[in-house]
């Protein structure tokens, strides 16, 4: 019967959505056989290559990732100090820079799933860590007016992680496994020693040198980038 014809084909189709984590693959059992041999192909193939951690384009990858989540996580962890002790803000304004800055991360975010794919994910990657430079050396000029530039780096700095991640995804299509996890491993690194090496600095300098440390960072991202695009040759 039509009915059970159907049934059956539905069934299927969601188990393996369920499985690959796939919900716009239209399949069937023959589908799922292929499906289930190239998957099994691509792990043997990865299994074989044991040294896939240390591909100095994966190793620039890893320092490029670490790096951005350091500027990242020590931007948004000492902005408010920053902005409350150095610039005169009141706390409540400071917060409110910080909650600008995130919403200009996910606004960053949504507007990069549109045009990375036009533009190139090195050619946007360039464009995009030269800008947060360029926003952030801004911001952190002596002046309360300069200060409101400080948000806008978020923007900038929407459209980094992921598009490493897909370039990452490029350039080892069959490690795909173990190069995010190499490379989530580092930018979690980084999210810990970014503000930490911020927070000792301003221990030890004050927060009106500590914090601008950052850009720091910053160019170290840039001045990987160029060194892999040259590898790359993109």
């Amino acid at each position: 019967m039509l009915w059970v014809d159907v049934f059956f084909f539905f069934k299927q189709k969601t188990a393996y959505e369920i499985k690959e984590c796939d919900w716009s693959s239209d399949v069937c059992s023959s589908d799922l056989l292929t499906t289930k041999e190239i998957h099994i192909s691509q792990s043997e193939n990865s299994s074989k290559d044991p040294k896939i951690f240390l591909n100095p384009d994966l190793l620039l990858l890893v320092i490029l990732i670490f790096l951005y989540v350091s500027a990242e996580i020590s931007f948004s962890s000492w902005i408010v100090d920053y902005l409350y002790k150095v610039r005169s803000f009141s706390l409540k304004s400071a917060s409110i820079m910080l909650t600008v800055f995130w919403g200009l991360v996910m606004f960053g975010r949504f507007i990069a799933s549109f045009a990375v794919d036009r533009i190139g994910y090195m050619r946007s990657l360039m464009i995009t860590v030269c800008l947060a430079v360029i926003t952030f050396s801004a911001g952190i000029i002596p002046g309360k007016f300069f200060s409101y530039l400080l948000p806008l780096t978020g923007f900038f700095f929407a459209l980094i992680f992921p598009t490493v991640t897909a370039l990452a995804a490029k350039i080892f299509p069959d490690n795909k496994h173990k190069v995010f996890s190499f490379l989530f491993f580092f930018a979690g690194l980084g999210g810990l020693v970014g503000p930490w090496v911020v927070g000792y600095s301003a221990n030890w300098l004050g927060i009106a040198i500590g914090f601008p440390m950052i850009i720091f960072f910053i160019i170290g991202t840039l001045v990987i980038l160029i060194v892999l695009k040259a590898r790359l040759h993109l």
